[in-house]
């Protein structure tokens, strides 16, 4: 009878001395990061055969997806195919318009019936300036709060136009100085990053925790880059991998937007070639 207060020490104790290492060695989350695949990669094959492309990306090895909606299933079936394939529904691209007043709380609970714990957001207007940047930045917040009382991360997904300077700072700085680093995290785009002239080892250092998964895709330089598969182009893969680990980042998600062998082909030799690197 004495045996079990003793037990709840040790256990507490053990508990503790665990979250201090994880704190002082983020290496250790690091360890358990896991791959996955913007559907946008593979979106030629999943119109042709939905339930037979996800059954590739998955025999691939890639431990999750990162979409958006169901396709053809019903939400029953899409969940039931996530586990008979035992890969995560990790992630949706999503639009400000959906968590509109009302439809917020809607919105948020449909994907966290789906299992999407990470909410990406991209922003583009036609004409943009530090104001719309600023503009922006109360929606984003409103959203974000609600995602974090859901258990769900909103975070912001950049293209190449972040980095365009207003005043000596880039929009990207903007942005993220104008949301709250609680409700909006960024979910880093090391390809674009790489297109806008931009060191992605630099950017993942100097965001440091801000960030929450890396979106990983690879380009070529020259006149003419053009996107190709992780680990063949000008991304500087182990630079990207090692600033990554050393923030625990769980995510590592593949995407290409065009390619010149069959889509599902080109993500399996990304996955192939990211799995060597971050291990």
């Amino acid at each position: 009878a004495c045996a079990a207060p003793a037990t709840a020490h040790a256990t507490r104790t053990t508990a503790v001395r665990l979250i201090r290492l994880i704190l002082a060695e983020p290496d250790i989350l690091s360890a358990m990061a896991k791959i996955g695949l913007q559907l946008w990669t593979v979106r030629d094959a999943l119109e042709k055969d939905f339930t037979g492309t996800l059954r590739a990306v998955a025999k691939s090895g890639y431990d999750g997806i990162e979409g958006g909606g169901t396709g053809p299933l019903n939400e029953k079936a899409y969940n039931a195919l996530m586990k008979e394939l035992g890969i995560e529904n990790m992630g949706a691209h999503v639009g400000l318009g959906e968590f509109e007043g009302a439809k917020l709380e809607k919105a948020l609970a449909y994907h966290k019936r789906l299992g999407i714990r990470y909410l990406g957001y991209s922003h583009w207007e036609k004409q943009m300036n530090a104001e719309t940047w600023k503009r922006i930045a109360g929606p984003m917040n409103r959203v974000g709060k609600a995602a974090v009382a859901h258990g769900m991360v909103f975070q912001y997904h950049n293209h190449a136009h972040e980095f365009v300077q207003y005043g000596g700072r880039t929009a990207l700085d903007i942005l993220l100085g104008e949301t709250d680093p609680r409700w909006v995290r960024s979910q880093l785009d090391v390809g674009w990053v790489t297109r806008a002239g931009q060191n992605a080892v630099t950017w993942i250092r100097k965001l440091g925790k801000r960030i929450v998964t890396i979106h990983l895709k690879d380009t070529t330089k020259g006149p003419k880059p053009a996107w190709t598969e992780v680990g063949t182009g000008a991304l500087p893969l182990a630079g990207v991998v090692a600033a990554s680990k050393k923030l625990g980042i769980p995510w590592f998600v593949v995407e290409q937007d065009w390619w010149d062998i069959p889509s599902t082909t080109s993500a399996a030799i990304s996955y192939a070639n990211a799995k060597k690197v971050i291990g």
